[in-house]
């Protein structure tokens, strides 16, 4: 982080921000289903809610999604058409996440 002076404004601003990592509040978990390699989504089971989960492959931090990954993620709601989205989708090992029978 470096504090600059905006010459016009001649106020105080951040530059040169990096981000060293996010918080682990408001992340669910689940495993990937139903992958769609040509078209880059897959959807996710999700471990708290009834509906899936879409994401699209920029979305997922690494590599790419297969069916049966375990992942953890954000979600929010897809542009107009109310679906459940996956954000900043990361990979778990195996055997993390667990569903309530």
């Amino acid at each position: 982080l470096t504090v600059c002076i905006d010459k016009p404004t001649k106020k105080r601003r951040a530059a040169r921000l990096a981000v060293t990592g996010f918080g682990r509040e408001g992340r669910e978990q689940g495993v990937v289903t139903k992958v769609k390699d040509d078209l880059n989504y897959a959807f996710i089971r999700c471990c708290d809610r009834p509906d899936p989960a879409f994401f699209h492959f920029n979305d997922i931090e690494g590599n790419a999604a297969a069916n049966g990954d375990e992942v953890e993620f954000n979600v929010g709601e897809g542009k107009g058409d109310g679906r459940l989205t996956a954000k900043r989708v990361t990979k778990l090992p195996h055997g993390t996440v667990g569903f309530e029978r």
